[in-house]
């Protein structure tokens, strides 16, 4: 019953336009880059923007080389880093 409605409401060229408006908007929500939260012991040091496909050490290297993060490493070793991908980059020193 809706079906039939629908069919002699609208007409057909909408129908199609809407329904190719719909595959553009699709291409649309595709990322190319991501914000990765960079922390170290715990902590928001700062941020870097990467592409989505990353690879984890150079999301790594790159995390370490931010300006904030170099900051409040100096003295420390880096112990552990884990990588989220997509999310985070966590650096533990001591």
């Amino acid at each position: 019953m809706t079906r039939s409605l629908f069919k002699r409401a609208i007409p057909v060229a909408l129908v199609l336009a809407l329904s190719a408006c719909g595959f553009h908007l699709r291409s649309a929500l595709v990322r190319d880059a991501v914000t990765l939260a960079v922390q170290v012991n715990g902590k928001l040091r700062g941020t870097i923007d990467v592409p989505v496909s990353i690879s984890k050490e150079d999301a790594e290297r790159l995390a370490l080389a931010e300006p904030n993060v170099a900051k409040f490493m100096e003295g420390l070793t880096v112990r552990k880093v884990i990588v989220v991908p997509g999310k985070i980059v966590n650096i533990v020193a001591g």
